[in-house]
């Protein structure tokens, strides 16, 4: 709790001396749950972003006739992103977004 919220130990266990356990848990998964807020809008926020551009990516490659050999990076990341190819070698999913 110290860490999510920048008050000395002194002060916590000060502050908890009479609490239970469970008061003390509840303060600190707020704390923590507050500290960490910004940072889960930030990431969700560039996470929609990074699936817009590569469906953009995605789409001007197959356009341009993306090479058919491909790097061990680009095979890894096609598995994270759980994209999967069919036998005749195109993404499914991968359909060109609006505006392109």
């Amino acid at each position: 709790m110290s860490v999510a919220t920048g008050e000395s130990i002194e002060s916590l266990e000060k502050r908890f001396a009479d609490a239970g356990y469970g008061d003390f848990k509840s303060a600190v998964g707020e704390s923590v749950v507050e500290l960490l807020t910004p940072i889960r809008e930030r990431f969700e926020g560039a996470g929609a972003r990074t699936e817009r551009e590569l469906q953009r990516l995605l789409a001007m490659g197959a356009e341009k006739g993306a090479p058919t050999r491909r790097s061990r990076r680009s095979r890894r990341c096609t598995t994270a992103w759980a994209f999967v190819r069919s036998p005749g070698g195109k993404f499914f999913g991968a359909a060109r977004p609006k505006g392109l």
